[in-house]
């Protein structure tokens, strides 16, 4: 780790991609510089000031990431590295005809030719030791969804890169297909590098992340500077240069975006500066011979304008004066560091403007913002609503913290969306449920923004129910489904979208055919404006095929009234959707055949956010890779391996990261498929009609043997844990038009896994189910596969207890069978069996299986730490749990030591053992020990999780407990105020670990003598236990039980008595889980009603105490050496001695009447 050598705060400087378009960003920089250079220099007009002496860490992408090597590496000045680039640009950006190979040729040419005029050698290193931090941005082509960073200097996430300057430049710079990839020796082999993705041509995220490992989490941060590379426009293109134009638009539009999302995230700081030209240098509007002195022209004036001169001014006094705003910790936090769950789908770059809705739209927003505000577009398919709906967040965009998409073609993706968005809040938070995902909307700090659901066509869909209750926040809402429009704000918010008129149709046939505007061409196109219905999305198909197959609009009217009659033939419902179809069938049969076939294949899948980036890995792994082997033969999915190949691999079955690269330009270049960017992939999305049709198309092969294909496509993909939550919608899919029975055991494993990874538990343990009966009905009962998916469901902490119990106890009779006692994997499923007892209070059954395990472990040999780990993380527990101190003590301080010395004091493993470790040292009254650890936890907690995730609350509420315990109440009251808070709008109101934080609360009230919030509190909790669990489950007993006895400390035994009768009538029963926290609880119960002088009651509950609670432990097994205090835990033996008293309370009293 490094530090910024004068110790004061960071500047970080981002370079993005673009080409020629990047010789904006030097002219900006040379004016940024020059005016930093009068500041600090103001008698020497002839100082030189270079970039690399401002900034602590420039990172660029692309053309950008050539200029962070001039300005770092080579050490340039502004002036210097403007000049160098001009050149580049006239050899290799200017001239668009050259072939890649020539290109990247004259390229490297050009760049020898730079290092021997700052003389170093061609083979000259990135990574010298001395010079100034900086890093490009590259893609491997062996990942085209990943990025990588050579870097010049050592850092925590990542190792100073080896590979040459000429290397390095080459590489960020190769975009495809205009430059070759850039082959790079390294000592495990060679590898290629090209041009970095879409999602990393703005590395402003990078940066941040850079920066972290470079310097700490804790580094205060002055100025954040982000160079665009301009506004692309509206983009009309030239023959010859259209697939060129296209990329680099794509490319500009998705940096803007980001740069976007940034400043709204950041911009409330005054650190963020982003600069990039807007206006005239748009990729249309430039001659490209006289591009190079057009781009000084414009930036020349937009740096002139009076709102950027005063951002100039005001960037140059951050830099000067280098005040610490913020750290990097928090930056990441608010904006680079977090992973965006879903983007908003891209905007088609045929779009045109419907003025009045749009109108409409912009007034509903303007409402009254301390109101929620609801836009309802309604219209049929195809229309354009979800585009309109896009540009729209697009253009207001600055007006929201926070920009949410979701799927809304199903309840299912609906919940599974808004729980996904609402953990953007709370970074890795596992457990939330749908009502406290729509709380955490409701939550003040959250009031600022924008909920896009799209597509709620199902007429089903209650979707009032999936709205956040807030009085803040806007919601744009597309359906097919007219009568959602009362769900608007008011009545002017609800959007009816028509067919475009024949003028908006026909300039959208303009915009995507690229023709020119004459007369004749608009006559032709106003006809098959009015063939198609005018209806967008047809309009988009026939301007795409004009542009791609070069015919005329005569040519393709003739086309079109052909298919138009084959379309009646097959007898289409209606005249619009004959047209649509029609102009789909015109474009589909100039696919390629494999490309037809991925179609098909996709309209297998859901609609929308198909992770592209599961190809690739599917593909490597020859279609063949499993999440769980669960059965001998081949399954019917392996069988469409072949089909699988010959669409991804079709030149001699070897994977090409360029077929999905060229699949994807092509599919855009038909208007069949967008493509948006998140964190790990591409997310590919067919528009709704497309899918439908698709699926309905005619093929050579069945249907069945595509459902196949997708079913082995999703089955690789879930061995991919970071993209599993995006492929729940796709399973569900593929469950509702597949034979669930045709599924095997293997890759139903799959769907099962997809399902829980995504939050739908019960759905995954319901295919777990399935997957245990198939297997049991073909090998029976006695088989390692079927204890395999019987410890899937064993080891699912749901809640049913009973099931699991039995079905673990069922998987370790098997292993033990055929196994044996001895086997590891028997000994895990016997520690899983443990913890179940733990949680079930069942200590006696606990301890006996404990006993067992730890005998043989000692004896075998074999077993790495990791599978000791995994058998014994129960025992410390279920030791601290029956008051056996030293045991736990001695477990817990040898199983906390070896995972602090095997991963390291942060991993969450380590961090449970130290929470483990504290909760005993809790139990005893060790309050200062239990601080110490819990402390630390929460330091940790917060440094790696963040202050808002479960876990770090979680540990927060613990160090609660101990300060109430140490009669620190307010310091208490605030943690406990805090966790509850957290828990409650991630879990839900009624969830157990909420209810927990309630009743903390409750006691700290009541510590406080604030008896009506304690009555109220304890009192709420016992509601919300009654109405989301049964009377006999453990949350409710302790519940009932808490009640009770903050009533007999009252003195309140009139109240106490109907609960406690009731609590004990549950616990006559056998089957009631968790006894002996009950036993504890009728214990201390006990005393206070002796001490009342309710002897009857007093000895009812010692009775049940004493035959819920243990055999005490023995001396050795209490004590440890210390010689502090320890309070033991009640057993039978208290418990007796207790009763003994009760009855002799009894027999005086007796004795007295």
């Amino acid at each position: 780790m490094q530090r910024n050598g004068n110790g004061r705060a960071l500047c970080l400087a981002s370079f993005d991609g673009g080409e020629a378009r990047c010789m904006s960003q030097l002219h900006i920089l040379c004016a940024l510089m020059h005016q930093i250079q009068l500041e600090g220099h103001p008698e020497d007009p002839d100082a030189v000031v270079l970039p690399c002496e401002v900034f602590d860490l420039i990172g660029g992408s692309e053309a950008g990431g050539v200029i962070a090597i001039m300005l770092s590496r080579l050490r340039m000045s502004a002036p210097e590295a403007a000049a160098a680039f001009e050149t580049i640009s006239h050899q290799i950006y200017l001239q668009q005809t050259l072939p890649a190979k020539d290109r990247s040729h004259i390229l490297r040419r050009s760049l020898e030719s730079l290092l021997e005029q700052r003389s170093l050698d061609a083979d000259a290193k990135l990574y010298d030791g001395s010079c100034p931090p900086a890093f490009v941005i590259v893609t491997p082509t062996s990942n085209l969804s990943s990025c990588m960073k050579f870097r010049t200097y050592r850092s925590r996430v990542g190792l100073p890169s080896q590979i040459t300057i000429l290397d390095a430049m080459l590489a960020t710079a190769a975009t495809l297909p205009y430059f070759d990839p850039v082959k790079v020796k390294q000592s495990l082999g060679e590898e290629e590098y090209i041009a970095p993705s879409l999602e990393f041509y703005n590395p402003i995220k990078e940066i941040l992340t850079e920066a972290h490992g470079l310097y700490s989490g804790k580094a205060q941060v002055a100025t954040l500077v982000s160079f665009g590379a301009g506004n692309p426009g509206v983009i009309k293109f030239n023959p010859g240069s259209e697939d060129w134009k296209l990329t680099l638009a794509k490319l500009l539009s998705n940096s803007e975006r980001v740069g976007g999302e940034i400043g709204s995230q950041m911009g409330h700081l005054g650190i963020y500066f982003r600069f990039s030209v807007q206006q005239g240098i748009q990729i249309s509007s430039l001659p490209e011979g006289r591009l190079s002195s057009l781009i000084g022209t414009h930036t020349a004036a937009y740096l002139e304008d009076y709102e950027v001169a005063s951002r100039l001014e005001a960037c140059v006094e951050s830099i000067q004066q280098r005040v610490g705003v913020t750290t990097l910790d928090q930056l990441r936090r608010v904006g680079g560091g977090q992973a965006t769950y879903k983007g908003i789908p891209a905007l088609t770059t045929h779009f045109v403007m419907r003025s009045e809705p749009w109108k409409r739209m912009t007034d509903a927003l303007q409402d009254d913002q301390s109101r929620q505000r609801i836009i309802v577009l309604s219209g049929m398919g195809g229309l354009g609503k979800t585009q309109l709906a896009i540009h729209f967040v697009e253009e207001h965009r600055s007006r929201f913290d926070y920009i949410f998409f979701v799927d809304g073609s199903s309840e299912a993706s609906i919940q599974l969306d808004l729980i996904a968005h609402a953990k953007s809040w709370s970074p890795g938070c596992t457990h939330l449920t749908l009502e406290a995902s729509l709380s955490a909307f409701c939550d003040p700090g959250h009031k600022n923004y924008l909920l896009f659901i799209d597509n709620v066509d199902d007429v089903n869909i209650d979707l009032a129910r999936y709205l956040p209750q807030s009085n803040s926040g806007c919601i744009i809402i597309t359906t097919r489904n007219r009568s959602l429009g009362h769900l608007a704000s008011q009545p002017s918010s609800h959007v009816e979208l028509e067919v475009m008129n024949v003028e908006e149709a026909t300039e959208a046939i303009f915009r995507s055919s690229r023709l020119p505007t004459t007369n004749g061409n608009r006559q032709a196109l106003v006809q098959i404006a009015e063939e198609l219905g005018c209806l967008p999305v047809a309009l988009i198909q026939a301007g795409s095929y004009i542009f791609q197959s070069h015919c005329t609009p005569e040519e393709y009217l003739d086309l079109l009234k052909q298919h138009l009659v084959d379309m009646l033939e097959q007898a289409s419902a209606d005249r619009q959707r004959r047209s649509v179809h029609a102009a789909f069938n015109i474009s589909y049969q100039k696919l390629p055949h494999e490309l037809q076939n991925f179609l098909l294949l996709l309209s297998c899948f859901h609609f929308a956010n198909f992770p592209t980036a599961i190809i690739p890995s599917a593909a490597k792994a020859g279609f063949r890779t499993k999440v769980r082997c669960l059965q001998e033969q081949e399954s019917d999915s392996e069988l469409s391996i072949p089909l699988l190949q010959s669409i991804f691999c079709p030149k001699g079955g070897e994977w090409d990261d360029r077929t999905l690269h060229q699949y994807a330009i092509i599919l855009q270049q038909y208007s069949l498929a967008s493509f948006s960017p998140t964190t790990g992939t591409l997310m590919l999305r067919l528009h709704p009609l497309v899918h439908k049709w698709v699926s309905f198309r005619t093929s050579p092969i069945p249907m069945a043997a595509f459902r196949q294909g997708a079913v082995r496509l999703l089955s690789c993909g879930a061995a991919m844990e970071s993209l599993r939550h995006h492929l729940a919608p796709h399973a569900e899919e593929i469950i509702r038009h597949t034979d669930i029975e045709t599924i095997g055991a293997d890759d139903s494993a799959a769907i099962a896994i997809i399902l829980q990874a995504a939050g739908q538990g019960e759905q995954g343990r319901e295919v777990w189910r399935r997957i245990l009966s198939q297997l049991e009905n073909i090998h029976g009962e006695k088989d390692l596969r079927v204890a395999t998916v019987m410890m899937e469901i064993g080891g699912d902490f749901s809640g049913r207890l009973t099931e699991m119990e039995t079905l673990v106890m069922k998987a370790i009779a098997i292993r033990e069978e055929l196994l044996g006692r001895e086997n590891i994997d028997t000994l895990k499923a016997k520690g899983l069996l443990c913890g179940i007892y733990r949680y079930a209070g069942k200590v006696d059954q606990a301890r006996e299986v404990q006993a067992e395990v730890s005998t043989i472990l000692k004896a075998l040999k074999s077993a790495s730490q990791d599978d000791k780990f995994q058998v014994t993380k129960w025992f410390g527990s279920i030791h601290t749990f029956q008051g056996e101190w030293a045991a736990a003590e001695r477990l817990e301080k040898e199983t906390l030591e070896d995972l602090k010395s095997r991963l390291g004091e942060t991993h969450p493993d380590t961090l449970q053992a130290m929470n483990n470790l504290a909760y005993l040292y809790y139990s005893r009254a060790w309050f200062k020990k239990a601080e110490d650890l819990w402390l630390r936890v929460v330091e940790v907690r917060k440094e790696t999780l963040g202050k808002e995730h479960l876990e770090t609350q979680r540990a927060t509420a613990n160090l609660g407990s101990v300060y109430h315990a140490e009669g620190r109440y307010k310091e208490a009251e605030t943690l406990m105020l805090e966790a509850r808070r957290v828990v409650g709008r991630m879990l839900g109101e009624s969830h157990w670990l909420t209810l927990i934080s309630l009743g903390n609360l409750g006691t700290i009230y009541r510590s406080q003598r604030r008896i009506t919030e304690a009555e109220a509190m304890f009192a709420k909790v016992l509601d919300l236990a009654r109405g989301a669990y049964p009377e006999s489950d453990p949350i409710v007993m302790r519940a009932l039980l808490a009640l009770a006895k903050f009533y007999l400390s009252e003195d309140e035994g009139e109240k106490a008595l109907p609960l406690l009768n009731t609590a004990l009538a549950q616990l006559a029963n056998e089957g009631t889980n968790n006894r002996l926290e009950s036993g504890h609880s009728l214990y201390y119960i006990a005393r206070e009603l002796l001490s009342s002088g309710l002897l009857e009651e007093a000895k009812r509950c010692a009775m049940q105490a004493e035959r819920l609670l243990l055999e005490p432990p023995s001396r050795a097994d209490v004590t440890s050496g210390s010689d502090e205090f320890s309070r033991e835990m009640p057993n039978k033996s208290s418990a007796k001695q207790l009763l003994e008293n009760i009855e002799e309370e009894l027999e005086v009293e007796g004795r007295m009447k």
